[in-house]
């Protein structure tokens, strides 16, 4: 019995944000059984999180996604944002 974790992308919107989903499972005899689900959402910019949590691939895709002219737009957009709506 060993216990591992499965990473995936679940989801691109066209403005850059990532949803992820991390499982922990056991594999036993050939058969998972999953025991924990976290899902985490990544925005333009966090390349050290999604650097840290991603498999090499998906680590690339997740690059090829979030050029400077995305990454930029979207701080535009979160500092519209903030802007309107101050803590």
């Amino acid at each position: 019995m060993e216990i591992k974790t499965k990473t995936s992308i679940t989801d691109m919107t066209s403005d850059g944000i990532i949803s992820v989903l991390m499982q922990t499972y056991i594999e036993f005899n050939g058969q998972e059984t999953v025991l924990e689900n976290h899902q985490e959402t990544l925005v333009p910019g966090q390349f050290e999180r999604a650097k840290e949590i991603l498999p090499d691939n998906q680590y690339n895709a997740v690059l090829a996604l979030w050029t400077g002219v995305v990454t930029a737009a979207w701080m535009e957009k979160r500092h519209k944002l903030e802007a309107e709506c101050p803590s």
